[in-house]
Formats: C-alpha cells, sequence, structure tokens
C-alpha cells in the first residue's frame, strides 16, 4: 500500500506542476446577465501566474488606444505575449477587441 501511495505522488505532482506552469485563467467580467467568469487557456510560454487579468479592459469598456499610458502598456504586452503569444501592440489590441466583442 506503501508503494502505490508513493507511485500515485511520483505521478501526479509532475502532471500538478506542468499544468500550473502552462494553464491560465482569464478573468472576464460581462454585463449583469452574463456576470463575472474565468476563462481558462493554455500559455504561450511557461509561468508560475496561474490568474490573469486583461489590463486595457474595465468592465466591460476597452479603453481607447489614445488613453493607454506606458505602463498599462508594457502590462498589455506582457499579459498578450502570455495570452496569445502576440507582441505587437496594435495586433494585440486588434485581437482583444475582437475577442471582447
Amino acid at each position: 500500500m506503501r508503494i502505490r501511495v508513493r507511485y500515485l505522488f511520483l505521478i501526479c505532482m509532475p502532471l500538478f506542476f506542468l499544468s500550473w506552469i502552462f494553464i491560465g485563467l482569464d478573468d472576464y467580467v460581462g454585463d449583469h446577465e452574463v456576470g463575472s467568469h474565468w476563462n481558462p487557456f493554455i500559455k504561450s510560454k511557461p509561468t508560475f501566474q496561474i490568474i490573469f487579468k486583461n489590463p486595457i479592459v474595465d468592465i466591460l469598456d476597452i479603453r481607447p488606444i489614445e488613453e493607454i499610458d506606458e505602463k498599462t502598456k508594457i502590462d498589455f504586452l506582457e499579459y498578450c505575449s502570455i495570452r496569445w503569444g502576440i507582441n505587437d501592440f496594435k495586433k494585440c489590441y486588434e485581437r482583444t477587441v475582437s475577442y471582447i466583442i
């Protein structure tokens, strides 16, 4: 019996670790009918962070490009590189707009 527990532990721990670094949850907030929920996704690069929030989305509104400051742009590009593997701001903005709408 002890050996089975050890083997189970040796099998489950790597699976847990791999799912931790390759699966993320995107915080999605909809209107009052939809509510908020988590969208699971496979990360384009491994990280230890699990929960992600799109920095340019405020509840149901996407900030216009003109209103986004430099720090938010950096956070948004980091979010996009992990979420979709995109490192271009305009392509990522277009992807976000098409994903939300």
